[in-house]
């Protein structure tokens, strides 16, 4: 169910997010060299801000350091790319590619999936 949602999802997103968190180009997932914060690690959905969660808390998202990354949800990992560029990450996915807002708090990440029915907020997992 989550993967569908994922799919369908994607199929609604369109590009761009303005603002930014002092990454001013595209990087597949190297901190930046400043040591200011990075998606780069396994974050963990553990609330839905807006929307109604529709079986995503608790999925995990692993962000890798050479741009690669997976989600798994429900004993199922699909495993993809992506790129930040300012503050959006663009992922790709299979045949699927979405952009998500995000605004990373210490440990704490706001993702919103632009256009989409939620917005989520992750922690970091040790």
């Amino acid at each position: 169910m989550r993967t569908l949602f994922l799919t369908a999802a994607a199929g609604l997103l369109l590009l761009g997010c303005g603002g930014g968190n002092g990454e001013e180009s595209a990087q597949t997932g190297a901190a930046p060299e400043s040591g200011e914060p990075t998606v780069v690690g396994t974050w963990e959905v553990v609330e839905v801000v807006s929307g109604t969660d529709m079986g995503n808390t608790g999925v995990v998202y692993e962000f890798n350091e050479d741009g690669t990354m997976c989600s798994r949800m429900a004993g199922t990992a699909v495993e993809g790319t992506y790129t930040v560029v300012e503050d959006t990450l663009r992922i790709t996915q299979g045949s699927a590619s979405y952009d998500a807002c995000y605004v990373l708090d210490g440990e704490s990440m706001n993702f919103d999936i632009l256009n989409g029915p939620q917005t989520f907020r992750m922690e970091l997992q040790h």
